[in-house]
């Protein structure tokens, strides 16, 4: 019954039909987009236990995923394309890269 309720909360189409998955929400639920809004889904009693589910095993996915991957480049060795003069010392792995550039690329593009 809460996964039923959970499924009546879709996005509507911009023109108002029922996007992917059925129904779309009801009109003075959604925003102007379709979406209902999180807060909604967070305190409706309806609602409460399955959002909990399912954001907490989403959670539990993405950080599953991230130490898998971290496993995986920390295992794989780095081999430059090219030599960078402004680093003294090579990186050991693909890890080391990852926290050398990507990192902080990654900051920078959730800074904007």
């Amino acid at each position: 019954e809460r996964k039923a309720k959970m499924a009546e909360t879709r996005r509507r189409k911009l023109d108002g039909g029922a996007g992917p998955g059925g129904a779309g929400p009801e009109p003075e639920l959604a925003d102007a987009v379709g979406a209902i809004p999180i807060l909604k889904l967070q305190n409706d009693r309806e609602t409460r236990d399955t959002f909990i589910g399912y954001s907490a095993y989403d959670a539990k996915g993405t950080w599953d995923l991230y130490e898998a991957l971290k496993l995986k480049l920390r295992q794989q060795s780095w081999e430059p394309q090219a030599w960078d003069p402004a680093r003294a010392k090579p990186f050991a792995t693909m890890w080391d890269f990852y926290e050398a550039y990507f990192v902080p690329f990654g900051q920078l593009l959730t800074d904007m």
